[in-house]
């Protein structure tokens, strides 16, 4: 009789662990879900700009590791979906502020060849 109760409560003390660790998982899926959205934007973001502005590497490596971040995502690994997707939206805000760079390179140029 008190195996069958100390099984019980140790039955009950997991399950309540469980219970209690469920949002923390379900948390990170959604953390790297919104990551992941994200790097999606500004790859798209970064794709549509002028070729010759940015390196595209760089774009290369964003959208590597986007793919990667989805991978590690549908894996369960959670927190390395995660790092994959900041990583990718760094290389894709890389690309971006390449472009701009350029851009203010070029509006500087003919600003001076006109003046």
């Amino acid at each position: 009789m008190r195996e069958i109760s100390f099984s019980m409560r140790a039955f009950a003390a997991a399950s309540a662990l469980f219970l209690a660790s469920t949002p923390a998982m379900a948390g990170d899926e959604e953390r790297a879900l919104a990551a992941i959205a994200q790097a999606q934007g500004k790859i798209d973001a970064a794709g549509k700009l002028k070729a010759g502005d940015f390196d595209p590497a760089v774009l290369a490596k964003a959208q590597a590791s986007l793919r990667l971040a989805q991978e590690q995502l549908k894996s369960g690994k959670e927190q390395a979906a995660i790092r994959a997707a900041v990583e990718a939206q760094q290389f894709a805000d890389t690309a971006i502020g390449e472009s701009r760079l350029r851009a203010e390179a070029d509006a500087r140029m003919q600003a001076s060849t006109a003046a």
